[in-house]
């Protein structure tokens, strides 16, 4: 589990010579009762007068960071930098539950975690419709690295999902194919078999600890059934856009 510090949030590039940045940390509660930290860095440009609200809409990037890691990742990644020169309006990033300071013990690549995106994208849209320019539209783009790119695609699937564009940094197909990667890399060469045994065992222990998710389950090649619905597709409800204007 990566553990922050709050002289590593502080610690910000220069962007962008005519934009100020000022970070907000915030704590909401996913559907699960766990709290979920985060840090929402604001962009402020120079000619941000010159927008006039209801024409031009916020632009906000939120990051999903990878396993066994945190929001912080956003910052070593220059996604920052890269949100600013976009022309974004901010940056969104939190600890998944079981990361960082958030609460909880365990990830589920994916599983519970999708929910925590959902839950993080209404806070966002809250957050932009009680802000001064809540008459300006919201355009969102998720960025995500390994188990966060293969997340954004779990919560672009899910009933009643919106998001304008995704970037997908080395997302897997499914957990699936990653223990039967390991084992077939493995020193010793296994059966077949030794992988469906392997992949019984662990859906049974993630299973009994993650208090019902799923965990060997996450796919995002075929229908995946969850607690929000009998089936989904991925992919399904995806909207394509970008940071333009």
């Amino acid at each position: 589990r990566a553990e922050i510090f709050h002289e590593r949030l502080r610690f910000c590039v220069l962007v962008r010579r005519t934009a100020r940045v000022r970070r907000d940390d915030f704590a909401l509660r996913n559907g699960r009762g766990l709290e979920l930290r985060g840090s929402w860095w604001r962009l402020h440009r120079a000619d941000a007068a010159s927008h006039r609200p209801g024409t031009t809409p916020t632009k906000i990037v939120l990051y999903l960071h990878a396993n066994s890691s945190s929001r912080v990742e956003a910052l070593k990644a220059g996604v920052l930098r890269a949100a600013a020169c976009a022309g974004a309006d901010g940056l969104v990033a939190f600890d998944f539950a079981g990361s960082g300071r958030s609460q909880g013990r365990y990830v589920t690549l994916g599983f519970y975690e999708r929910y925590d995106v959902a839950d993080v994208v209404d806070f966002i849209r809250e957050s932009v419709v009680s802000s001064a320019q809540r008459r300006r539209p919201l355009r969102l783009v998720i960025w995500g690295r390994s188990m966060g790119a293969t997340t954004a695609l779990l919560y672009a699937a899910l009933p009643g999902a919106t998001v304008d564009a995704l970037v997908l940094d080395s997302p897997f197909r499914s957990v699936r194919a990653i223990v039967e990667d390991l084992v077939s890399r493995g020193k010793f060469k296994l059966p077949k078999l030794a992988a469906r045994a392997i992949l019984a065992a662990l859906r049974k222990e993630t299973t009994r600890r993650t208090g019902g998710a799923r965990v060997v389950d996450v796919d995002t090649t075929r229908p995946m059934r969850g607690p929000d619905c009998d089936e989904w597709l991925p992919g399904g409800g995806l909207r394509r856009g970008g940071l333009q204007n």
